[in-house]
Formats: C-alpha cells, structure tokens, sequence
C-alpha cells in the first residue's frame, strides 16, 4: 500500500485527480471524480488505478488517506 500512496499523492501534487478500481471493477475511490465527469459532460484528464486488492486498501487507511489527498487537491493546496 505505500506505493500506492506515493503514486495517490504525487499524482494529487501534479494536479491530477485518481480513480482507484479495485480487482472486480469497483471504484474505491474517485467516485466524485466520475460524477463529475458525467455531469458536467467534461473530458478530465485522471490516473487510473487497476486491480487494487479491495480487503488490503479498505484495512488500512487509504480510503481516509485518499480522501485527505482529494481534498487538499480541491483546496489547491497540494504544493
């Protein structure tokens, strides 16, 4: 999981938001991403994430890690 959480951040700092799928196709995280996408019927530039163990990711903390490296990227406070 730490390289997953250095390639979630360092993606977040170049400015680039991350949908993260795991084994079955099922988003982990990003769904707010998506929804923008869809909504605003806009091409958005992401990092894709595949096959992520969906048990190893929801028993650490990336989902809250993740979600804090969203959130300071909506801030613009990444850098």
């Amino acid at each position: 999981m730490k390289q997953l959480a250095e390639t979630v951040i360092n993606s977040y700092r170049s400015g680039t938001p991350v949908v993260i799928f795991d084994e079955n196709e099922c988003v982990l995280h990003g769904w707010e991403t998506l929804e923008t996408i869809v909504g605003a019927r806009v091409s958005i530039q992401c990092l894709t994430i595949r096959g992520v163990n969906r048990q190893a990711f929801e028993s650490t903390d990336m989902p809250e890690f993740c979600e804090a490296a969203r959130r300071t990227w909506l801030e613009g406070t990444t850098n």
